[in-house]
């Protein structure tokens, strides 16, 4: 049922191109990594979550299963203190496809901040992070 790669909209593909991103596809069309040579998203897309999707942020391509994520893209956001519109947590198919045109614009929004910043952004996020799940997790 993964169905991400199908329903990218064409502006979405056009914006990957016009950065140098290109998508790989592994297990069996669940693991979708977005990547260039300085970073990678990946998207996990109803890969043992319900009608759900999990997006997760490394450094260096790579297409495991969790093991080479350095960061959950919720972290991402709070970093840049950006607000995420994507929301897969009623694990619906009707919620899912509505959600997919929303997961494209935040990832367009996190892949322009990424470029933005450049390689320093690898330098501190485990800090800044760390910092930051700190004061979320006393409030």
């Amino acid at each position: 049922m993964a169905q991400f790669i199908e329903l990218l909209s064409r502006d979405f593909q056009n914006f990957l191109e016009q950065h140098d991103f290109k998508i790989e596809t592994a297990h069996e069309g669940q693991l979708h990594v977005i990547y260039n040579p300085d970073f990678n998203v990946k998207v996990y897309d109803c890969m043992g979550h319900g009608f759900g999707v999990n997006t997760n942020l490394c450094s260096s391509f790579d297409t495991s299963i969790y093991e080479g994520d350095e960061m959950a893209m919720y972290w991402v956001f709070k970093y840049f203190d950006l607000q995420e519109q994507s929301n897969f947590s009623a694990r619906t198919k009707e919620a899912y496809l509505k959600n997919l045109q929303l997961l494209y614009s935040d990832l367009q929004l996190v892949i322009i901040r990424l470029l933005d910043f450049g390689s320093d952004f690898w330098n501190e996020p485990a800090m800044r992070i760390n910092l930051l799940a700190k004061e979320h997790f006393k409030n």
